[in-house]
């Protein structure tokens, strides 16, 4: 005798799968540039102007850009994707290095 179940398939816009975000919307781009931004937010709210140029970077270096480029060798990009990808690192630049 063979029993038969019938389960209901729902599509859905976006799912974790094995830790990884994937979406029908956003790029896996748009989820770590905003980790990014969060990251500087957070360095630059609890450190400000007490911590020298130096310190910042080394900072951002271990974190928000490790962040950024976490499994990175597995992306294809578009041209766009790799301009923001640039201008998110360059905006820290320009904030924090002046």
């Amino acid at each position: 005798m063979s029993v038969m179940i019938f389960h209901s398939i729902f599509q859905v816009t976006d799912f974790k799968y094995l830790g990884h975000h994937i979406s029908e919307y956003k790029s896996v781009l748009e989820d770590k540039l905003q980790t990014h931004n969060k990251i500087n937010g957070a360095i630059r709210r609890h450190f400000g102007k007490q911590m020298n140029k130096e310190a910042k970077l080394r900072i951002h270096n271990i974190t928000a850009k490790a962040a950024l480029n976490f499994e990175s060798e597995t992306w294809v990009l578009k041209k766009r994707e790799e301009q923001r990808l640039e201008e998110a690192q360059m905006k820290f630049l320009s904030a924090y290095l002046e």
